[in-house]
């Protein structure tokens, strides 16, 4: 259907054909993951996350499919790894493009730090010692031992209030 590439595709063509490689990941960790309070919402597409990536804990929010993803159109700059990419938009699922185009409008113009900062709040991880405590742990598993709320929402079948 479609991958990890064509997400990070879709998001630097909406971003204006470039963004930094740590935004990009927290970009497609928010499209994927909606968490407010102690509730979290996991978007799924196909029954396969969004993203089509796993997220987990280390240094912030990492995922080993986004960075394979992202190799082919990864780029060394003075700031660090930029992502380029300046071909066709991927087709993707309606449902999915919008909820992509709602992440990148929503969250795309704030710096990667600025992001780190917000995933942190929302995951309650703002305390550093707590962040050690899990780091290397799955998302989806960090959400159910600290007690939240997980609902998972398919996109390709439910109804398109996302």
């Amino acid at each position: 259907m479609y991958s990890t590439a064509d997400v990070l595709k879709f998001l630097i063509k909406t971003l204006g054909g470039r963004a930094p490689y740590k935004s990009l990941t927290y970009l497609a960790f928010f499209a994927q993951y909606d968490i407010r309070g102690r509730g979290a919402r996991k978007y799924l597409a196909g029954g396969e996350p969004l993203a089509r990536a796993e997220f987990y804990l280390w240094h912030g929010i990492a995922s080993n499919e986004v960075a394979d993803a992202s190799q082919e159109f990864a780029y060394q700059v003075k700031e660090g790894l930029e992502l380029i990419y300046e071909g066709p938009a991927p087709p993707l699922p309606p449902p999915v493009e919008r909820r992509l185009a709602y992440v990148a409008v929503e969250y795309g113009g704030r710096r990667p730090w600025q992001l780190q900062r917000h995933a942190y709040k929302v995951l309650d991880l703002l305390m550093p010692e707590k962040r050690s405590d899990y780091a290397g742990l799955l998302i989806d598993s960090y959400l159910r031992v600290e007690g939240f709320a997980v609902a998972e929402k398919e996109l390709l079948t439910a109804d398109r209030d996302n």
